[in-house]
């Protein structure tokens, strides 16, 4: 089984304001490195259920802002990371490119294409 996630740091557990997301105003910044962290933990507690469920591959899509918030060294070592500008060719963890599919980003199922092509 594969598995797709797509996290988003207005959806992380303790975020109750736009202001704790912002990685361009530095009056925010120590609000918006806290809720990457939260944010990239709260991904590997989903990874981590997928692998428990029996996936058999997890793609974990960074999907705020300008899709550069998860920490890529502390995303569990089993999970492909696609991250990148939306508007522009984005990279997996693998090295490889995925070609840039924006119904992925709204959609808790990936393309066939985008999927396969991570990897």
């Amino acid at each position: 089984m594969r598995v797709y996630i797509s996290v988003d740091m207005e959806g992380i557990a303790g975020v109750v304001h736009e202001s704790q997301t912002d990685p361009t105003t530095p009056a925010f910044a120590a609000e918006y490195a806290r809720f990457r962290r939260l944010m990239t933990a709260e991904a590997n507690a989903a990874v981590e259920g997928a692998l428990a469920a029996g996936a058999t591959r997890v793609l974990v899509n960074d999907s705020h802002w300008f899709m550069r918030n998860l920490l890529a060294e502390e995303l569990h070592q089993s999970a492909e990371l696609v991250s990148g500008d939306p508007t522009s060719t984005r990279r997996c963890s693998s090295g490889t490119t995925l070609v840039p599919a924006p119904a992925m980003r709204f959609s808790t199922t990936p393309t066939p294409t985008a999927f396969t092509r991570c990897g």
